[in-house]
């Protein structure tokens, strides 16, 4: 999955200060709107923060893709320490149509864990072009604010040796399948120089949430240690909160029950 430092999301229009999260493609603003009631909250441990990835380690998808006449994409801009811009357009090359949202987000702690809260507050639309024009991306703002990447790392012991926890994770769970676009990414990193791994991952289903494992299983006294590095994909639930403080502790309940299964 690509990922950029502030990769987030854009929505909808909003009229008259009342709520939506889709884009009208009629309703064409050439001034900011103001966005109200579609913030989007994340619980995480905060031993797990990171304030080198992402925001505080969560990472939101961006993309380019498309033809020479049709391009589609997302980017995101930082505007200050605490706000970025999200961009989702549709062009072919020069001019075309798209989105931009306004987020602001802040944290605080709330015992064990962080509370990170995603706030767009402003938005507008446009159209650019005399004939053809394309129409303004619908996006859903709320949906994109709750679909993102989280890694994590942790440790187990096992009194089994290394081989035979490896062989329980090849028996009891699938792994995943690099797509034609995914090996096209893969390879695009690799030729801008960046380290690129096309590693063997296992796929865990946690509440419909898929999670990426890195698994290595080393010798250990009269056992093993198990080094499990989880990458959450998290998907919208309908609601405005994303709690990867349960999920992390569901994960780590699934990969203790394979390590000794």
């Amino acid at each position: 999955m690509k990922k950029t430092m502030l990769a987030l999301v854009i929505g909808a229009s909003v009229l008259s200060g009342c709520k939506t999260t889709d884009v009208n493609p009629l309703a064409i603003a050439d001034e900011y709107q103001q966005v109200q009631g579609v913030d989007v909250t994340y619980i995480i441990p905060s031993e797990y923060v990171n304030d080198k990835i992402g925001i505080n380690g969560v990472e939101f998808a961006t993309f380019h893709k498309g033809t020479q006449t049709k391009q589609e994409r997302l980017s995101a801009n930082k505007i200050s320490n605490n706000s970025f811009e999200v961009h989702r357009r549709t062009d072919n090359g020069t001019s075309g149509s798209g989105v931009l949202y306004q987020i602001s987000y802040s944290s605080s702690v709330k015992g064990e864990d962080t509370l990170i809260q995603f706030q767009p507050f402003q938005t507008k639309s446009y159209q650019q072009g005399f004939i053809g024009k394309f129409d303004v991306p619908n996006f859903n703002v709320q949906q994109y604010l709750s679909t993102s990447q989280f890694s994590v790392k942790f440790e187990i012991n096992s009194e089994y040796p290394s081989d035979a926890v490896k062989a329980n994770f090849d028996r009891v769970l699938p792994k995943k399948q690099y797509s034609k676009e995914d090996m096209q990414k893969m390879m695009l990193a690799k030729l801008s120089g960046k380290k690129v791994s096309s590693e063997d991952l296992y796929v865990l289903d946690v509440d419909g949430n898929d999670t990426w494992l890195q698994v290595e299983a080393f010798p250990y006294r009269k056992g093993s240690k198990v080094v499990i590095k989880a990458m959450l994909n998290t998907n919208p639930n309908g609601g405005n909160t994303v709690n990867l403080s349960d999920l992390i502790e569901k994960i780590k309940l699934n990969v203790t029950e394979i390590v000794d299964s």
